[in-house]
């Protein structure tokens, strides 16, 4: 299931009646970013991606007092830092498991939108139109993902291996026709070139976009000769690449701190 962490800020104690449902009160709803697909777009239902880096991650889960677990564990940091906390939640935050890793999240929470009486409780589908293209601006994260946005085809696929670039690139894609993301899946680098070359071959009717940060990028070089050379028998889902620049490793900055 794409939405790992359910995150709320009181579990069913709240209420039965559909006014004091969680959606209707503004509880967030995370996902792990580190999901291997993820349907997107198209006006779909859009769980926060928690943040690559430990320090905006933590902003985003900061005063939960209760966070609820959907085939999901507590979520952590994907390296250790010096003089920082592996769990991303408040120390005082309680972990509720609906369903566990090995569970079946969708009948979880069917169970416990039941026995909560809200079956009829319905959220409004976000109308979000497409952007237009960017004129006249330079060429940022934030131009490219309006672009995206603007131009995407339906039915898509996105490697996304843009690591410090890709919320800047993303947070426009909630108005982009629906995709599916195959984002970075750890700390680890290099997947993004080679995954999306697999997705086009796998799927040679759907159009296949590579995001690649520069440094990811130089662990599989070898992908864009194989993406050259095989492309002709990759039909319509010849795989796209747009280099992202970050002139440095923001990981290795970090260590030598």
């Amino acid at each position: 299931m794409d939405c790992c962490w359910a995150a709320a800020r009181y579990w069913r104690q709240a209420s039965r009646r559909p006014d004091n449902w969680p959606p209707a009160r503004g509880v967030p709803v995370f996902a792990n970013r580190f999901s291997a697909r993820m349907a997107c777009g198209g006006g779909r239902f859009a769980p926060q991606r928690l943040a690559y880096f430990p320090e905006p991650a933590e902003a985003m889960l900061a005063g939960l007092k209760h966070l609820i677990l959907v085939e999901s564990v507590p979520p952590v940091s994907f390296f250790g830092y010096p003089g920082r906390r592996s769990y991303l939640a408040p120390e005082d935050c309680a972990f509720h498991v609906l369903a566990p890793i090995e569970g079946n999240g969708t009948e979880a929470l069917a169970a416990l939108v039941e026995e909560c009486g809200v079956e009829s409780y319905r959220p409004a589908a976000p109308e979000i139109p497409r952007p237009a293209l960017p004129e006249g601006a330079g060429l940022t994260p934030d131009t490219i993902g309006q672009a995206l946005a603007s131009l995407l085809p339906e039915g898509s696929i996105v490697s996304d291996e843009m690591v410090s670039s890709g919320e800047a690139v993303l947070q426009h894609l909630a108005s982009a026709a629906s995709y599916d993301l195959l984002p970075i899946t750890g700390g680890a680098i290099g997947q993004g070139l080679p995954l999306a070359m697999g997705a086009a071959l796998a799927c040679p009717g759907r159009k296949v976009i590579a995001l690649e940060a520069d440094g990811s990028g130089m662990y599989t070089l070898q992908s864009l000769w194989t993406m050259g050379a095989g492309a002709a028998g990759c039909g319509d889902g010849d795989p796209g690449e747009s280099p992202l620049p970050h002139s440095g490793y923001r990981d290795a900055k970090d260590r030598r701190r």
